[in-house]
């Protein structure tokens, strides 16, 4: 039996499991890369907890629960009706975010679990609140870089004959072009 098999059937008779418990019960180091195994197919609940350590110091942790306590294994043709019922939302002129939260609530599945099912492992949302830069944010932006750049060649990149004469007159006509630019700003 592997170590996912012992947390989910230790989740299905009586609950929960804390990371200490599945380090103490079954030596799961990693539980939350095994929770997300078992996401795949099951309903699990994330709960922050707080508590006292054996100090009296006030600690955090995540509690892990299968919705229901029992079993709630996903079919493919319910992940295909949920993420469906997504771009439907979408089509309807809710942003990603709002669609995804609206069909979680409709169905209880949660919004992480239907953010894979339809757009694989990652963050989708990353970006997404993120307001437009004017294009002065954008140059700043270049030139912030190009001096870090700089400051990086002129501490790792020595110049010999195997260094192109071309390149070297690029990269001065470069720094260049930022000094002047970061003198009139």
């Amino acid at each position: 039996m592997t170590q996912t098999d012992m947390i989910l059937r230790h989740m299905q008779t009586f609950g929960s499991i804390t990371s200490v418990e599945a380090l103490k019960e079954y030596g799961c180091f990693r539980l939350a890369a095994r929770i997300a195994d078992l996401r795949q197919s099951y309903n699990i609940e994330t709960r922050n907890v707080e508590s006292k350590n054996k100090f009296g110091k006030t600690v955090r942790f995540a509690e892990y629960r299968l919705i229901g306590g029992c079993l709630m294994a996903w079919t493919d043709q319910c992940r295909i009706e949920a993420v469906n019922h997504v771009d439907r939302k979408i089509d309807d002129g809710l942003t990603v975010r709002d669609a995804l939260k609206a069909v979680s609530d409709e169905s209880d599945i949660p919004t992480g679990t239907l953010t894979r099912w339809k757009y694989g492992k990652g963050d989708v949302f990353k970006n997404e609140d993120k307001k437009e830069k004017t294009p002065v944010q954008h140059w700043r932006a270049v030139v912030n870089r190009l001096k870090k750049l700089e400051e990086y060649m002129e501490e790792n990149c020595m110049v010999n004959a195997d260094v192109s004469p071309d390149i070297i007159e690029e990269f001065n006509d470069l720094v260049s072009t930022i000094r002047l630019y970061h003198q009139k700003n």
